[in-house]
């Protein structure tokens, strides 16, 4: 796959924003749902002996994220442009979970590697399943986006908690 995009990104006005441009997937053809977007994120281990780091890296699959085009509302800009923000939350909260995960390698001695790996991959793990139950309560409060109020209300709750974690640096691209 190629990165199309690579972003260094520390402060919350780095963001990426999404546009119709980062959904090359194709919706399943009974799809309901006005769109879909998948992110993931990581941990990379680098370097040897005395030099060990981690990073942390977090992506968009552009190819298995998609907007179902033949739903007829999404002809409306507005429309469309709502269903991004709302598509844009989603991708933040994969933001701010790498960013959790990379405030947390700071509690990792790298110099054991064979405690701290299995202790690394076990807080992935919660941060996996904490991630998930966000996005789900995303997704029911908001209606899906359709709830203005809660949308706008969770996106002040997504970049507070962004802000938070404003000094860690996570590598964010798309692919």
């Amino acid at each position: 796959m190629d990165v199309l995009k690579f972003i260094f990104m520390s402060a919350i006005n780095s963001l990426p924003i999404l546009t119709i441009n980062n959904f090359k997937g194709t919706p399943p053809p009974d799809a309901f749902q006005s769109a879909y977007t998948v992110g993931q994120y990581d941990y990379v281990i680098m370097g040897t002996g005395p030099n060990i780091k981690i990073e942390v890296e977090c992506w968009m699959r552009q190819d298995l994220s998609w907007i179902n085009w033949k739903l007829p509302q999404l002809k409306d800009t507005n429309v469309l442009n709502h269903l991004l923000i709302h598509e844009q939350g989603h991708f933040n909260i994969i933001i701010l979970f790498a960013k959790r995960l990379k405030r947390e390698t700071r509690k990792i001695d790298v110099s054991n590697p064979k405690v701290e790996v299995p202790r690394l991959t076990k807080i992935k793990e919660d941060l996996a399943a904490q991630g998930s139950a966000m996005n789900e309560k995303y997704e029911i409060e908001t209606r899906n986006g359709r709830n203005k109020d809660e949308q706008f209300k969770w996106d002040k709750i997504i970049n507070a908690e962004l802000v938070k974690l404003d000094n860690e640096n996570v590598k964010v691209y798309f692919k």
